[in-house]
């Protein structure tokens, strides 16, 4: 019965001229938006993360809108508009709440936090450099020698325990300082952001490797900088690919 329902709800949905119109206008958009961000058309990290958000919300938008007027027959008193009113922001809500929260939720599950120690002084000390807040530091249980950073509500450095035996102090400095560089750029939050287009129909059109390459030779940029040597990120690099 249930199946049954859902699918009259579709049929009427689709055959009604104003739900679809104001479905396809949603779409058209999100399109739209997709086309710049394939172009490059905003440079500045902000912006193409907001391109990001709009467009998935865009895209969640029919459904939540659907879901809506499901239940809404001829003597429904709610103006299809405010019904498109009361969506959008369910849309937005979704697919933030999608990147702000559940994946840094999950991600803070996988470790613990480190709190004391030469790793947190140091992050501490080039955080004052960069003038950003002082990241939280997490050793995950990961099988992987690997680290990533993300930055939410909050900023976070996430190094694998078994890439903390691998490295030594100065290769653990460039890793560290790598991750500060992505948060301080915001780059972190847009690695996020990337991950969430997989799930977006036209991603398959629009992989994000070249803006994420680019993230990382800056990244990679400032650890040379601040370390006056490439020595140990080159080094650093290597077990990590050997081991990872």
């Amino acid at each position: 019965m249930m199946i049954e329902h859902l699918w009259d709800c579709a049929v009427l949905f689709f055959l009604d001229p104003v739900k679809m119109s104001i479905a396809s206008a949603a779409i058209i958009t999100a399109i739209a938006i997709f086309a710049l961000l394939k172009n490059g058309a905003w440079a500045r990290m902000k912006w193409k993360i907001a391109a990001i958000y709009a467009h998935l919300s865009l895209l969640i938008f029919p459904i939540i809108f659907f879901a809506l007027t499901m239940h809404c027959r001829a003597d429904c008193n709610t103006p299809l508009v405010n019904m498109a009113l009361y969506s959008l922001p369910l849309s937005v809500a979704f697919a933030s709440f999608a990147g702000f929260v559940a994946i840094p939720f999950f991600l803070l599950r996988t470790g613990h936090e480190i709190r004391s120690g030469h790793a947190f002084g140091f992050v501490k000390k080039q955080s004052a450099k960069l003038r950003i807040k002082a990241p939280r530091i997490y050793a995950t249980k990961a099988g992987r020698a690997v680290a990533f950073s993300f930055k939410s509500f909050f900023s976070a450095i996430f190094v694998s325990e078994k890439l903390l035996a691998l490295l030594g102090r100065k290769e653990l400095e460039a890793v560290l300082l790598h991750e500060l560089a992505h948060i301080s750029s915001k780059s972190s939050l847009f690695k996020v952001s990337a991950l969430l287009m997989r799930f977006s129909p036209l991603a398959i059109f629009r992989p994000f490797g070249g803006d994420l390459s680019l993230e990382e030779k800056k990244a990679d940029g400032l650890v040379v900088k601040t370390q006056k040597t490439k020595k140990y990120l080159l080094s650093a690099k290597r077990k990590m690919e050997r081991e990872g």
